[in-house]
């Protein structure tokens, strides 16, 4: 399921973007709704969407692209949060500014239902869903090589695999990647 906020007060885009996230196959909720502009989004409703930790916002800068400041704050504090932003029709100078304070997409005025879905989409492709913490850490790699032999590095690999074992008390995998002269299984 994917965490999105919502941070518009124009009626018409709310209403695409939450047709848009009721769909079942958009498989995405609305954590946060704060009927707001971006130039009005302030630290307070910042802190809010923060704190609710979706990772897309779609965020209105309504008529006036001078909202560009509350990109910047979400895009600073949570660059790992993509941002679908939307307003007036921009020059080419204006889609720049935007897009480098941290728009993912940007949604021109009028707004189509297609362009909303197909930039959702997009920026779906590259999110990953659930929370940023909740991955697994599955292992680490340690690698310890010598651009020369003997100079110890299997007894360094074999001590290090040992007393990971002993400390973590979880599996522990040594490769002896060296083609002819490999020596691990001795050392062992």
């Amino acid at each position: 399921m994917l965490d999105c906020a919502l941070i518009s007060s124009d009626e018409g885009f709310r209403q695409l973007v939450l047709g848009l996230l009721r769909q079942p196959a958009a498989q995405a909720r609305l954590v946060v709704d704060l009927q707001v502009l971006a130039d009005g989004l302030g630290r307070e409703n910042a802190e809010k969407v923060f704190q609710a930790g979706p990772q897309v916002v779609f965020l209105d800068l309504g008529e006036d692209p001078a909202g560009i400041g509350g990109i910047q704050v979400l895009a600073q504090e949570r660059p790992d949060m993509a941002l679908i932003v939307a307003g007036p029709e921009l020059s080419a100078h204006g889609l720049l500014s935007v897009m480098r304070a941290g728009a993912g997409e940007y949604l021109p005025r009028p707004f189509s239902q297609d362009d909303t879905l197909q930039a959702f989409l997009r920026i779906r492709r590259k999110v990953k869903p659930g929370t940023p913490d909740a991955a697994p850490v599955l292992g680490h790699v340690s690698t310890v090589f010598s651009a020369k032999g003997g100079t110890g590095v299997t007894t360094v690999a074999t001590n290090l695999a040992i007393a990971l074992r002993k400390l973590t008390g979880k599996e522990t995998l040594l490769l002896d990647l060296a083609p002819t002269l490999g020596t691990v299984a001795v050392a062992m």
